[in-house]
């Protein structure tokens, strides 16, 4: 390979990290804004879904919606790993933290703060989710926990 090639396919490697490390330091700070001037509110799990990519990496994430000056929001989440991913339960309610710019997208659903007194409403937030998506049928049965997986922690409240 030539001089020039190698120095350009080393360019565009250095510049590509340079970019990954600055996209990397923006969602953080992002992140950080939101849970440090967010609004608190609560959130339900809509759907959650793990996918594996290329080269054999498995990925979580999360739909969630909850309310936002009574319109309800939508939004997204990757997920930190499947421990993360276990601990989400469909139809639960969890603290969520947004930005009034754009919520769907600047809003946090924190998986590690379930609202405990909302277990027993899981049925009735799932049937919320049916009437509400157009394909909740689908991912209802493919994603979420069945309710007698969960019956021990409805019956706890």
């Amino acid at each position: 390979m030539s001089k020039p090639k190698i120095l350009i396919y080393t360019s565009l490697i250095v510049l590509g990290f340079i970019l990954l490390y600055l996209f990397g330091v923006k969602n953080q700070k992002l992140k950080s804004t939101i849970q440090n001037n967010g609004i608190e509110t609560i959130g339900t799990i809509v759907n959650r879904f793990e996918s594996v990519e290329d080269g054999g990496i498995t990925t979580f994430a999360i739909h969630f919606d909850f309310y936002v000056d009574g319109e309800l929001t939508k939004s997204y989440q990757r997920l930190t790993g499947k421990n993360e991913y276990e601990k989400a339960i469909v139809g639960m309610k969890y603290k969520v933290k947004y930005l009034p710019e754009k919520p769907h997208k600047n809003s946090i659903i924190y998986i590690n703060k379930p609202q405990k007194n909302e277990y027993k409403n899981i049925p009735k937030e799932r049937e919320r989710i049916l009437n509400t998506y157009k394909n909740a049928k689908v991912f209802l049965k493919k994603n979420a926990q069945p309710l007698d997986e969960i019956k021990y922690l409805i019956e706890q409240y």
